[in-house]
């Protein structure tokens, strides 16, 4: 009987002692089971029609956000890499919106305001000017939609030998609950399969994309955008949605764009 108790003591220092020394799992198996079904509880599948469902009650707001934008391209054995940084002064529930891409050396400038919309690059020597609005359709929480439901929902664009696999678990990002949506879609053609992987992390209380990531191609190209910071109650002013033109830049309107 002593014997036996000794064992047990023994046993429950071992496991002790595996669970202080691993970074990987427990040894021991009933303090190993507990942690999994804790996981489990915290990391619940979700039905995608019901989440869907619940996004498209999130309304259209106004947000101020910068993002990072990473690609890699895998062609002819060689990788290259493109990055893209984002600030975003998204208020088209009023009609404006200021966005400026930083890519390499050059910054792209699209600004919207009172049904007028101008675009530049640095370094060219005329902007753009449009005579093309924004509306609630343009905002941010709606292109979260319009983007889900044509890669997940919409069967119209979904040939007849593609498989999609969707998996949603709840997450937490940027200290924010959010839907981790994960889509696998395969297709098969001439006996050769193609498959490809979409993750969206979507703020559970607004319905705004904090982080996606894609891999296409049978990993031929990569893809991840990341917001760095966000802001769901900006305080905008007037000079946010004014470009003020570079000096020997000349604005050119829609119709002489056409012209050329």
């Amino acid at each position: 009987m002593a014997f036996s108790m000794k064992k047990k003591q023994a046993l429950a220092a071992v496991c002790m002692m595996a669970v202080m020394l691993s970074t990987t799992a427990p040894y021991c198996p009933v303090l190993a089971e507990a942690v999994n079904n804790k996981a489990s509880k915290e990391k619940q599948t979700l039905h995608i029609d019901q989440v869907i469902a619940e996004i498209n009650q999130k309304k259209p707001m106004s947000v101020y956000f910068e993002a990072t934008d990473i690609t890699h391209e895998r062609q002819n054995g060689k990788t290259e890499k493109f990055t893209r940084y984002t600030k975003h002064w998204d208020n088209t529930i009023k009609g404006e919106e200021r966005i400026e891409i930083r890519e390499n050396r050059q910054i792209k400038y699209s600004v919207s305001k009172a049904g007028e919309t101008t675009k530049y690059i640095t370094g060219d020597k005329e902007a753009s000017l449009y005579q093309k609005g924004l509306n609630t359709e343009n905002n941010v929480i709606n292109k979260v939609k319009k983007d889900l439901d044509f890669r997940i929902i919409n069967k119209k664009y979904t040939s007849p030998d593609t498989k999609k696999t969707v998996q949603v678990v709840e997450e937490s990002l940027l200290n924010r609950p959010v839907y981790h949506i994960s889509l696998k879609t395969e297709i098969v053609r001439n006996g050769k399969s193609n498959v490809s992987y979409q993750d969206w992390w979507i703020d559970k209380e607004t319905g705004f994309q904090l982080k996606s990531t894609g891999n296409w191609n049978n990993n031929r190209q990569t893809h991840e955008y990341t917001v760095t910071k966000v802001n769901f109650k900006p305080t905008f002013s007037e000079k946010d949605f004014i470009f003020e033109l570079p000096v020997g830049v000349t604005l050119v309107n829609e119709e002489r764009l056409k012209k050329k």
